[in-house]
């Protein structure tokens, strides 16, 4: 994983207290990685040290998904990332214009329109965003 930050979510207040990471998952059905387009580790869940790849879940993945992703492929990452212990992705659809909220630890699904808001809850406090905004 390399550490990076996502200035499309306007993160920045939230840089000294998180960790984001682009992360390489487990092999899909059609044997290729699966790479979240953003990933969160909460604080203290990464080890001072380390070599390589951080030995973590994210807690939080954001997917931006393309329109050749067909359902399938979709629900089987998604499959993936609860049982490797995600606890909250965020599916977003552009060409649709909303966004998909998994709270995979809870086993919930909320689908948010553009005049709503993504929100952090337990995982990320504090954090909301206007989905009208990450659509742009």
């Amino acid at each position: 994983m390399r550490l990076l930050f996502c200035p499309k979510m306007k993160l920045l207040p939230f840089t000294k207290q998180i960790a984001m990471a682009e992360s390489k998952t487990r092999r899909s059905r059609k044997g290729n990685y699966l790479i979240p387009d953003v990933a969160f580790i909460r604080p203290g869940r990464i080890p001072e040290r380390f070599a390589g790849a951080i030995p973590a879940v994210p807690d939080l993945l954001a997917e931006i998904n393309s329109p050749s992703d067909d359902g399938l492929h979709i629900q089987e990452k998604i499959e993936i990332y609860k049982q490797a212990g995600v606890r909250l992705l965020w599916s977003v659809y552009m060409m649709e214009e909303f966004v998909a909220v998994y709270d995979l630890a809870r086993a919930k699904r909320i689908f948010l329109n553009p005049d709503e808001e993504l929100d952090g809850g337990d995982v990320l406090p504090g954090f909301r965003y206007k989905v009208s905004e990450l659509l742009k």
